[in-house]
């Protein structure tokens, strides 16, 4: 078989053709530029935090009886509850993902007070009249079940509003042994809260960590307002293990005008306020 000249050549193209096809892909991929890589985000998928919280408080409660006549009580003034005192706070919290997230919180204040009382007192339908000896214990809880959203996130903030469920237990006991008079009034309230909190790590190991969680109530036989703010300086000494400084006040004003809703074991008023320094210790996952 003789082979011309230019059908050689042709067989040459085809060749040529087939090899620069075949190098193509190849040298596509070497013209990318490299993928950038993931960034590594501080954010824990898991954190728990136990603290004590040394708060100055400021209580009172105003309860009124079947004529509708209420008397307000000063827990500081008219029970002899000290405006110094040492709280409790757990906050833990779970990702579910790279912007949702879950927490739960729980706060636990108790007081007592021992006094002779300057004028007649009246809770409810209960009468303590002046001169009497009477012990008093306050017993305060709220818990917090949250979930939040980042709005914004990246390596320096994390951005996240949050909206839960919180629950709050007040107790007032007043006992009189020497007349045989006690009393006890319970408050228990589901209060919807939604609010922000931001976290700056300032560097990888140290976190400013702020909440504002707030709410003006308006529902049924309930009005008033709650608030939770707290400022922290949080640093990680270790990969698990952490501890914080801030400062917390948490405010209570609270209205209820039906008794036998909600568990409420009474018509009234509840105002509390407790702020102070706030010292935490954490593991994180």
């Amino acid at each position: 078989m003789i082979v011309t000249s230019s059908r050689l050549n042709s067989i040459q193209v085809l060749i040529a053709f087939f090899v620069a096809a075949a190098a193509l892909p190849a040298a596509a991929q070497e013209g990318k530029p490299p993928p950038t890589p993931k960034k590594d985000l501080p954010w824990r998928s898991t954190e728990v935090r136990l603290g004590v919280f040394f708060a100055t408080s400021d209580a009172g409660i105003e309860v009124k009886s079947d004529v509708g006549v209420g008397a307000s009580v000063d827990f500081e003034d008219v029970l002899g509850m000290t405006e110094s005192t040492v709280a409790f706070r757990a906050e833990s919290s779970i990702s579910l993902g790279a912007r949702h997230r879950i927490h739960f919180d729980l706060f636990s204040l108790s007081r007592e007070g021992d006094r002779s009382l300057a004028n007649d007192v009246q809770i409810g339908n209960t009468v303590f009249p002046a001169g009497t000896g009477i012990k008093s214990e306050s017993d305060f809880q709220m818990y917090m079940l949250t979930y939040g959203y980042s709005l914004v996130q990246d390596e320096r903030m994390d951005i996240a509003l949050t909206f839960g469920i919180h629950g709050i237990r007040s107790t007032l006991e007043v006992n009189a042994e020497v007349i045989d008079r006690h009393k006890t009034a319970n408050l228990f309230l589901p209060v919807p809260l939604p609010g922000l909190r931001f976290d700056a790590a300032i560097t990888r190991d140290l976190w400013l960590r702020q909440r504002a969680e707030f709410i003006w109530i308006a529902a049924g036989p309930y009005s008033g307002v709650l608030s939770d703010l707290s400022l922290r300086l949080e640093y990680a000494f270790a990969e698990s293990f952490s501890a914080g400084i801030g400062f917390n006040t948490l405010q209570v004003r609270l209205k209820s005008d039906n008794d036998d809703s909600g568990g409420i074991g009474f018509e009234g008023n509840l105002e509390m306020g407790f702020s102070g320094l706030m010292l935490y210790a954490g593991m994180q996952f």
